[in-house]
């Protein structure tokens, strides 16, 4: 029973934090200095890598723009082609035996019975 609700809480509530974290929370790079500086990790200056990055979501999102329009035509179309194929099928069968005719048959089994 134990087993199972750690299996539980760890999927609700998250399991256990990264591998590389260490148990009594020091960071594990603490007192050593860094090996590079921004600008070093960053060839392009600051500025021109923002631009570059806001470029690259933009244009990320006109994608996916795109293709969410392009799913909404197909779906749409879909729709269509389903209440059109509804509606064939409503005049196929609705047309084999009209309401008066019925009733005209049944009115006269009726009579030739009372005969």
């Amino acid at each position: 029973m134990g087993k199972a609700m750690r299996w539980l809480k760890g999927l609700l509530w998250g399991g256990k934090k990264d591998a590389g974290e260490r148990k009594d929370g020091r960071d594990r790079n603490a007192g050593k200095p860094r090996a590079q500086s921004e600008a070093a990790r960053n060839p392009l200056g600051t500025r021109q890598y923002l631009d570059a990055r806001l470029a690259e979501a933009e244009d990320q999102q006109s994608k996916h723009a795109i293709a969410v329009a392009a799913a909404t035509a197909a779906a749409a179309d879909a729709a269509v082609a389903a209440a059109q194929a509804a509606v064939a099928v409503v005049r196929l069968t609705g047309q084999g035996f009209p309401r008066e005719r019925w009733a005209a048959v049944t009115i006269q089994t009726a009579f030739r019975r009372y005969l």
